[in-house]
């Protein structure tokens, strides 16, 4: 019989709030899904907001790896879904991506009142796999 104790005085995150780990592998198409409204509760569209996925190293550099947006990387679904949309991380992109975690998030800003919301973050993990395109990994001076 295995016993867990709890630290004392740490607390521990609750399943739904922690950060979610999103998992792929080097070389494949990644794809995101999510169904979002506006603040006033109106479901997201192209004429209604600016979305931009971004995609960086790190949290607190310049490095951007990846940014999409409407109609080129963002689309909506179908219009029987109103608010559902599809972000699609290409296999070029992900192909250059090294072994290890990414963050990303996506924001949308409403184009009527200008609020800006974090619709959607969390940390992307690549791995690599037998069919990944990488097969030499050089080392960084």
């Amino acid at each position: 019989m295995i016993i867990k104790f709890d630290p004392q005085g740490v607390p521990i995150p609750k399943p739904e709030q922690r950060q979610a780990i999103w998992h792929a592998y080097n070389g494949d198409t990644i794809m995101f899904e999510g169904r979002f409204t506006l603040k006033n509760g109106d479901p997201i569209d192209y004429d209604n907001c600016i979305l931009t996925f971004t995609v960086r190293d790190r949290r607190f550099n310049n490095d951007t790896i990846w940014i999409g947006r409407w109609r080129s990387s963002i689309e909506l679904i179908s219009s029987e879904h109103l608010g559902l949309i599809r972000v699609r991380i290409p296999d070029s992109i992900s192909e250059e991506l090294r072994r290890g975690s990414y963050i990303f998030s996506l924001l949308c800003v409403d184009k009527a009142t200008g609020i800006r919301e974090t619709k959607m973050e969390g940390m992307l993990q690549i791995e690599y796999a037998p069919t990944s395109p990488t097969r030499d990994i050089p080392y960084r001076i």
